[in-house]
């Protein structure tokens, strides 16, 4: 095994020339580059990530796992993340599969066959979220009005179909609008809602229950997994 080979972990990752600082640094760059990726920005972030691998401060796995991870963080960008995760997988002619099976299915049906893997869903059952036909479906993506003339006898604190309360649905996905219509209605928080106001990632949502005496004293796990 030659010298750079010695030098190059399994993951292409080269260390002979990159100050210790900058091991830490261009993961950091490109975690806050995909953590910001939007429909206006996702050419320039695709473009800045497969650089870094081209010129190897990063290997292909960090940016493709940091995507998987957010993937399951941000589900309402799902399509977002897939698109962010196919141009990767493209440029370098490789196939990578992610852990995140939603992802991988949006995927699949980009054409990237993965090894013994078979969808469990279609890729618009995966989009919606939820059924149209559920009141999930419009607080998940925050559609305020269709839910108040859909389902006007909404039973604020029962969960519907066994998932969620509204109230917890809406903390879930960071629906801010339909938060405040069920706050106004009266519904209730659950012992669930602090885990999911630290996945849903809605800072306004997160600072009203501060204010209304959620502690949050026990997610600190579940921050740091998310």
């Amino acid at each position: 095994m030659s010298s750079s080979e010695n030098s190059k972990n399994e993951t292409g990752y080269y260390f002979n020339n990159t100050k210790p600082i900058e091991i830490f640094e261009y993961p950091d760059q490109a975690s806050k580059l995909i953590w910001g990726v939007n429909r206006n920005n996702i050419l320039q972030i695709s473009s800045q990530i497969i650089e870094f691998i081209k010129t190897h401060k990063l290997s292909i796995q960090i940016p493709l796992y940091l995507i998987d991870a957010f993937s399951r963080i941000r589900v309402k960008d799902l399509k977002l993340f897939s698109e962010l995760y196919q141009k990767i997988l493209k440029e370098f002619s490789c196939i990578i599969e992610p852990e995140n099976d939603k992802l991988t299915t949006l995927l699949h049906y980009k054409g990237f066959k993965f090894e013994n893997f078979i969808p469990e869903w279609g890729e618009k059952q995966i989009l919606n979220l939820y059924s149209p036909k559920s009141p999930l479906y419009y607080i998940a993506w925050d559609k305020v009005d269709a839910l108040k003339s859909k389902s006007p006898k909404l039973k604020i604190n029962e969960r519907i179909g066994w998932i969620f309360t509204p109230l917890d649905c809406a903390i879930r996905y960071g629906s801010e609008l339909c938060f405040n219509y069920l706050k106004n209605l009266g519904a209730e928080y659950t012992d669930y809602s602090e885990k999911y106001a630290v996945q849903g990632g809605n800072k306004n949502i997160f600072m009203q229950m501060i204010e209304e005496g959620k502690s949050f004293d026990d997610m600190i796990n579940t921050a740091l997994d998310y």
